[in-house]
């Protein structure tokens, strides 16, 4: 086997199919198709992706990623022979979503329907070996699956002949939630106390956002090549998370009452709302969202990433789609993001996926007959770390870019 054609998967399944009566040539072909291809799994043909893997005896394998909510019974690899096991999936060719390998015991399956017995059963999850490509996420690094089509900005990666800007830690103590807040300074490597004042970004999650956002490096990049005003970040990492951004008007208040003012009585910040900007992914876009929508009077600059729209885990105190359909509309701009595979990010206890896309397009809708300011994008990923770096670009750009005009896009 050494033509370009035998190489490839749909070349190697016909070898394998015509020399079943050949253990030996078989077993040898599997292990070719296995070392041939370094770095070069899955197996990308066209717009479908192969993922293999090599068989057990007495377990279950597949594949579990963003495009099918992490569900252990959408993705199971069948056997194609000699020790091999495969799934395919087509995706967009500028796709790039996180998965993982799965097993599970036979014996660990009850005696149940199938679907539901795999479901219950004990998984064991592990990066595909035989891809080198990883993602970073909150719950550890993860194998990446990136389409031929797909290019990481380049803005998120360190480059050459950067200037850093200087990064801090530092705490607040908070009478309003009885505690001291830890938060990490952003200044722009020209920062001076004596010159106009600076434009603000407020990050929720703000310590994944420097590990995993790569925020730092972005902002070096775009303030170098002179993309965005030099900008003053604040990166706050949540104690509470879930308690916090669910609309947690304590938290507001301190965020809004105790650091602002804690903000501008250290830095040379300015106090036009429209130069002050709150971001953040997930639970971390609705609490921006709330924000920008309580406080007006201090943001007029959010964005939200792969955002709930309105308050979860049944406290139904708050919806955006409501909350920003008002007359006149807010002064705000913002910006909004989503992936298309996050219809069902992830499925709940009785199966059932869970949609953030569609109420993101309803709130799209919102802003669109409101006539407010927005850009929105849909992008062929999950929820995920990569989307929300990716995307930070576009977001510093849209609210700190020269040259910016104030028009709805899609």
């Amino acid at each position: 086997m050494d033509t370009s054609e035998e190489i490839s998967f749909r070349g190697f399944i016909n070898h394998l199919h015509s020399s079943t009566d050949e253990p030996v040539s078989t077993t040898s072909a599997s292990e070719y198709l296995l070392t041939s291809h370094p770095g070069g799994f899955p197996i990308i043909e066209g717009n479908v992706a192969h993922f293999i893997s090599r068989e057990r005896p007495g377990v279950i394998a597949g594949v579990i990623g963003d495009w099918n909510g992490w569900d252990a019974r959408k993705a199971i690899m069948t056997p194609i022979g000699h020790g091999l096991l495969h799934y395919q999936h087509e995706f967009e060719e500028d796709a790039r979503l996180d998965y993982f390998f799965y097993e599970v015991d036979v014996d660990k399956l009850q005696d149940l329907p199938f679907d539901e017995a795999l479901i219950r059963a004990p998984i064991h999850s592990m990066r595909d070996p035989l891809n080198p490509r990883v993602s970073e996420s909150g719950f550890g690094l993860k194998s990446e699956l990136a389409m031929p089509g797909y290019s990481r900005p380049a803005a998120t990666l360190g480059q050459t002949g950067t200037v850093p800007g200087m990064l801090g830690e530092r705490t607040i103590a908070s009478k309003i939630l009885g505690q001291e807040r830890s938060y990490t300074i952003y200044l722009p490597a020209s920062y001076s106390a004596h010159e106009k004042p600076y434009p603000t970004i407020y990050f929720k999650d703000g310590a994944d956002y420097l590990k995993m956002g790569k925020a730092a490096i972005i902002l070096d990049n775009l303030i170098s090549m002179g993309m965005i005003s030099p900008v003053v970040a604040v990166f706050i990492p949540p104690v509470a998370r879930t308690k916090e951004y669910n609309c947690g008007d304590d938290y507001v208040r301190f965020f809004c009452d105790e650091l602002i003012p804690h903000m501008h009585d250290r830095y040379n910040l300015s106090t036009d709302p429209a130069k002050r900007a709150v971001i953040g992914p997930s639970l971390g876009g609705l609490i921006s969202l709330y924000i920008g929508s309580q406080r007006p009077d201090l943001f007029g600059l959010i964005g939200a990433q792969s955002s709930a729209v309105h308050s979860v885990y049944g406290l139904d105190t708050y919806d955006s789609r409501t909350a920003y359909a008002v007359s006149p509309r807010l002064p705000a701009r913002l910006h909004l993001v989503i992936g298309t595979y996050e219809n069902c990010f992830d499925i709940d206890k009785q199966g059932r996926c869970q949609d953030l896309l569609n109420p993101v397009r309803e709130f799209r809708s919102v802003l669109e007959q409101s006539g407010y300011a927005y850009r929105y994008a849909e992008h062929h990923q999950g929820h995920s770390w990569g989307l929300w770096r990716d995307t930070l670009v576009d977001a510093l750009t849209y609210f700190f870019g020269e040259g910016f005009t104030a028009s709805s896009c899609s």
